[in-house]
């Protein structure tokens, strides 16, 4: 049973880059606010101790001025009832000494160790005793509360500070404010990440988009703009300047590959032409005149193969030169080129010999043509080229398909130029009847 998987649409960048942002956006957030309410606890904590301590020294400094000393305030009043008889007849605020702290109402915040100056405990908090004597590692964490010129009472607030419904209030406040910046950070965030992803998003998607228009044929797309100096503003430069370099190597490349190709058909050409007459060789021969064959063959059209020679053309060079030679074969090709259509094939086969592929002619036609350029080839003018100086060409003829090749049609018309030659040079064989 075969399973189909649905493809999973792939995440955008845009949505990947806006939440990247919002997460770091919200750590930051979180790490400054955590900061700042741990920063904001540790002060309001020493803030209430401090205002616990003065308020305590206060109420300490009155206990024993209004008895005298800590043993008769003692025997007189329980400390937390003279506290709380203070507390509850505090001054208005118009009559009350501004020196003196404000009151507090609910418990107090903090628990005090009260010891004297041998360490004798004198309030005891959970923990301790009365008359308990503290070591001297408690003695060093504790602050003095001076009564009078002689006596110097030490404190130590004990434990964590218990909050009143002022305090609870004013840390609402701070916790709520905290959150509302965690809040606008978050969202400043997102719609930092919404406007840098669009448009980095943007700018991508131009590049994604010039990048296919590039085409195999070398095409310069359209240019990125660029809007910035930043990297964005940096790779749309750098694309630019690429695809006009691509541009400019495509171009050299054509130009390279046509200048190749040119020069490949030249040395082709080359290859297949003889230097001296300009007609081709036997290696174009062997290129062209076989279809030819096959074509005649498969159609049952006529074809016939002309091989000709020049008489005594050793006597030429050795009377008048190889000079006068090579300008005979010269203007006996530039002859036969001028008198033989186009549709055929004429090579030089090699030394003096001619050899042509007569197209759609039979053996009669082939022959009267033949008799044409033996004559033209006679009747030239050639003592411009030497005095006495006379050319004649021997030409034999094969229209014989069954002989099966058109080689075996080469050899047959070889061996009737020599019976041309035997029968007195300067004629046609099969001669005209």
């Amino acid at each position: 049973m075969t399973i189909f998987r649905r493809r999973k649409k792939p995440v955008s960048l845009r949505l990947k880059l806006t939440l990247s942002l919002l997460f770091f956006g919200l750590l930051v957030a979180g790490a400054v606010g955590g900061t700042a309410w741990w920063m904001v606890m540790h002060q309001f904590r020493d803030a209430v101790r401090e205002q616990a301590f003065n308020n305590f020294s206060h109420d300490v400094a009155g206990y024993v001025g209004r008895y005298g000393s800590w043993a008769a305030a003692t025997q007189a009043q329980a400390f937390p009832d003279f506290v709380a008889e203070q507390h509850m007849h505090w001054p208005a605020p118009a009559a009350r000494d501004i020196a003196k702290p404000a009151p507090r109402i609910g418990p107090p915040p903090f628990l005090f160790l009260l010891f004297d100056a041998s360490g004798t405990v004198l309030l005891a908090p959970p923990g301790y005793r009365l008359g308990q004597t503290v070591d001297a590692q408690v003695r060093a964490q504790a602050k003095p509360l001076p009564i009078d010129a002689h006596t110097t009472f030490y404190a130590l607030p004990i434990g964590e500070p218990n909050l009143s419904l002022q305090d609870e209030t004013y840390l609402h406040f701070i916790r709520q404010a905290l959150l509302l910046g965690l809040a606008v950070a978050a969202a400043l965030a997102v719609l930092l990440g919404l406007l840098l992803s669009r448009r980095l998003v943007a700018s991508l998607r131009e590049l994604l988009a010039a990048l296919g228009q590039m085409r195999p044929d070398g095409e310069m797309p359209q240019p990125l703009a660029v809007r910035s100096h930043d990297e964005i503003g940096q790779l749309a430069l750098t694309f630019n300047r690429i695809a006009r370099q691509l541009l400019q190597a495509h171009r050299d490349l054509q130009a390279s590959h046509a200048t190749i190709c040119a020069q490949a058909e030249q040395l082709r050409e080359q290859s297949l032409r003889d230097p001296l007459t300009g007609l081709h060789n036997r290696r174009y021969l062997a290129e062209a005149g076989q279809p030819a064959f096959a074509l005649a063959l498969r159609h049952q059209r006529p074809l016939c193969v002309l091989l000709a020679d020049l008489d005594h053309f050793k006597e030429i060079n050795d009377r008048y030169s190889h000079a006068i030679g090579d300008a005979v074969l010269t203007r006996v090709a530039r002859l036969l080129q001028e008198n033989i259509r186009s549709s055929d094939l004429l090579v030089r086969y090699g030394g003096e010999e001619f050899l042509a592929v007569l197209v759609d002619s039979n053996l009669a036609q082939a022959r009267q043509h033949c008799e044409v350029l033996r004559q033209c080839i006679e009747q030239e003018p050639w003592q411009e080229l030497a005095a006495g100086l006379s050319v004649t060409m021997s030409i034999g003829l094969c229209d014989d398909l069954g002989l099966g090749s058109l080689e075996a049609m080469f050899q047959a018309a070889d061996r009737l130029l020599y019976q041309a030659k035997d029968l007195g040079r300067n004629r046609v064989e099969p001669a005209l009847n």
